[in-house]
């Protein structure tokens, strides 16, 4: 994660923070139950895991499953209120759930991956290790700050990314071709080379059609034997991935689908674990 990246990362608290008053038991209100909600089912299982064996948390997510494309996702009215009524709203930030850091309550938390505006960044920060270690050391502080019998550090959480980070780390030597930018994060500075020619990227990343020069660029690096894997998201198919994961099953290049949210039944270790097996091959 590039330094820049790292000074983004943020918790970002809306309003006066309303601390529980201490009582017995670790000095909680054992009446009072807190309400974690998060943009994404990402964001959510992150959280379940810092709660991990604590009662009196509870955790919810407003989009999960790949049914709906979190970039185009229409919250409902119920949808906002339960953010507007969370003590801890965990977001993604960097344009990607606006409304949703926009609905927080006065009373609300805020704990975002990255500010909410969009700047250019890549917004899909969960694939950054660094960033999605450092928001769960956030998380666990914000929630010690309501029950103390949660630490304040994510120590098993940010244990698990590190195993992850060793994974990606490992990952063959190859040449990846991108369809869009979502797992760019997880493979920078691995041996496996991002290749997507600049053009088709920076469209992409702004949620714009690639030109045609853009993709022919693209197809040719298929059709050339550059690409020994191209990365595509099925939850967001635009005409040019489409063109492009053509040529790559004419060309016999191995294609790695990933998707913007887990699979149901599937966390957030077992997704991003998921999109390494793909990307090294097993």
């Amino acid at each position: 994660m590039t330094t820049a990246r790292l000074a983004r990362a943020t918790t970002a608290v809306l309003g006066t923070l309303a601390l529980l008053t201490a009582c017995s038991q670790g000095g909680t209100d054992d009446t009072k139950t807190v309400t974690v909600v998060a943009s994404t089912s990402l964001w959510g299982d992150l959280a379940q895991a810092v709660v991990a064996g604590h009662d009196g948390v509870t955790v919810s997510s407003v989009i999960s499953g790949t049914q709906d494309d979190p970039h185009e996702y229409e919250p409902s009215a119920r949808d906002l209120a339960s953010v507007r009524d969370a003590d801890i709203a965990v977001a993604n930030g960097a344009g990607y759930d606006t409304w949703f850091s926009e609905a927080a309550g006065d009373d609300t938390e805020l704990v975002s991956a990255l500010p909410a505006d969009d700047d250019g960044t890549n917004p899909h920060v969960w694939f950054d290790l660094d960033t999605t270690s450092h928001l769960a050391d956030h998380l666990a502080v914000a929630l010690h700050a309501r029950d103390d019998a949660i630490p304040d550090r994510a120590t098993e959480v940010t244990r698990r990314i590190d195993e992850l980070k060793t994974r990606a780390a490992q990952l063959p030597a190859g040449a990846a071709l991108l369809t869009e930018p979502v797992a760019a994060d997880l493979i920078e500075g691995t041996p496996l080379r991002n290749v997507t020619p600049e053009g088709y990227a920076h469209a992409t990343l702004a949620e714009a059609e690639p030109s045609a020069a853009d993709i022919d660029a693209a197809r040719r690096l298929i059709e050339d034997g550059t690409v020994t894997v191209l990365v595509t998201n099925r939850q967001s198919e635009s005409p040019a991935a489409a063109q492009l994961t053509k040529a790559a099953e004419a060309r016999g290049v191995r294609i790695v689908n990933v998707n913007e949210t887990p699979d149901e039944g599937q966390d957030y270790f077992g997704y991003v674990g998921a999109v390494l097996d793909g990307l090294a091959g097993r």
